[in-house]
């Protein structure tokens, strides 16, 4: 529910910005209190704002303030193109914010409140009221009251992606007769959006005999990752691509299957991903190792830093001379990494390194000019070394002889 512009307010032309409206603008000069933050398209429904969420435009917000027990209209204004919205030269005093129902757009409902356990990725609506509970001082900043709105659900779209997660025994890359299937592997759905951004949609897990689908879907390209938690110990992907037809191979690349629906109401009953057991003494080894032996990547392309590379052209990349942009090192090191564990090596010590690299590798791409005395190289530096230290074989994995 979202409320309706207050009775009793006589407003003037709201342009894209703040209105005040009490005290007088005199007694806010010594105010520097501000109050923020956006309103979002909660695409997923999760409550949660995820990567790729586009913020929603021209939504009305009003901030009332607690005069000696009543609350009384104290400023408004709308969000900017991106979804955000502030409020400056706030005074000290316990606010809170009104969504004007009449600016959300047809449809669309308010998503669920503090669903992320983090008050910065969270929505704070509560039947359109954002509160601030704690009172202000007259210079304090407070960047994170957000709202989340859902839009309706596309009735007309009817399209389905499934399988199979299945155990692949004889490690051949093949669904053969009699191989069961794997139940409670978890299975995260994402959708490239207009900007290619990956937009999580939602979650599956599979049945007791390995099978798993996604419906409801529109036309569009799909992602989808591999828990890796839910996966059984001591177990791997499968080569992919090793049969002669769609149905009977795994479609799995370093936890991902990708595919794309024509239409709305396009069905894909082929994505499937077989686990084979990890061989015993899987060990390192190093960058130079896997820049020149690309006969023995186990995967055909490699995804790194939310980009997927052939594997010649991430070799190229590994054989470039570096200089002094450290992204090319830490590319390197996150390429042998990754290779090192899909052939089975333990990746108990490194996948929080691996993690943190892939992300810092989105923020500063291969190229970027990150110097190694820099800011921002401090953040990774430490992942860096555990990562080079890894490939190495002097943490959890030993070195390949």
């Amino acid at each position: 529910m979202f409320s309706q512009i207050h009775p009793g307010i006589r407003l003037a032309t709201i342009a894209a910005g703040m209105m005040l409206l009490c005290p007088a603008p005199e007694a806010r000069a010594n105010c520097a209190g501000v109050l923020g933050d956006r309103v979002w398209a909660d695409l997923n429904g999760d409550g949660c704002q995820d990567a790729g969420e586009p913020g929603v435009a021209g939504i009305h917000l009003q901030l009332y303030r607690d005069v000696f027990g009543v609350f009384e209209l104290y400023a408004e204004t709308i969000t900017d193109a991106d979804g955000y919205y502030l409020f400056d030269q706030i005074c000290a005093g316990t606010y809170y914010i009104l969504v004007d129902g009449t600016t959300v757009p047809d449809g669309w409902t308010e998503t669920a409140p503090g669903n992320c356990g983090d008050e910065t990725t969270d929505s704070d609506c509560v039947d359109g009221r954002m509160d601030y509970a704690v009172p202000f001082c007259n210079s304090c900043a407070y960047y994170d009251l957000d709202c989340g709105l859902v839009p309706p659900p596309d009735e007309e779209c009817t399209g389905s992606i499934g399988d199979f997660v299945w155990y692949d025994e004889d490690c051949d890359g093949r669904q053969d007769a009699g191989e069961p299937g794997v139940p409670g592997v978890q299975l995260d759905l994402y959708r490239h959006d207009d900007e290619g951004m990956l937009v999580f949609i939602g979650s599956t897990v599979t049945d007791a005999n390995g099978r798993y689908a996604f419906t409801g879907l529109c036309a569009g390209s799909y992602v989808i990752k591999v828990e890796p938690s839910t996966v059984p110990d001591g177990y791997m992907e499968t080569g992919a691509n090793l049969c002669e037809t769609d149905a009977c191979d795994s479609d799995c690349v370093n936890g991902q299957m990708s595919v794309t629906l024509g239409a709305d109401d396009s069905d894909n009953p082929d994505l499937d991903c077989g686990i084979k057991r990890i061989p015993e003494g899987a060990c390192t080894r190093t960058i130079g190792y896997w820049k020149t032996h690309p006969e023995a990547w186990p995967v055909e392309q490699i995804e790194i830093g939310g980009k997927v590379y052939s594997k010649s052209d991430a070799i190229a990349i590994m054989a470039r001379s570096t200089k002094k942009d450290k992204t090319y090192n830490l590319f390197e090191q996150l390429v042998a990494a990754k290779l090192n564990l899909a052939v089975g090596t333990d990746e108990g010590c490194i996948i929080d390194a691996v993690l943190l690299a892939d992300i810092f590798l989105m923020m500063h791409p291969v190229g970027s000019g990150v110097s190694a005395d820099s800011d921002a190289w401090q953040m990774i530096a430490e992942q860096f070394n555990d990562l080079d230290h890894y490939n190495n074989g002097l943490l959890c994995a030993p070195h390949c002889d």
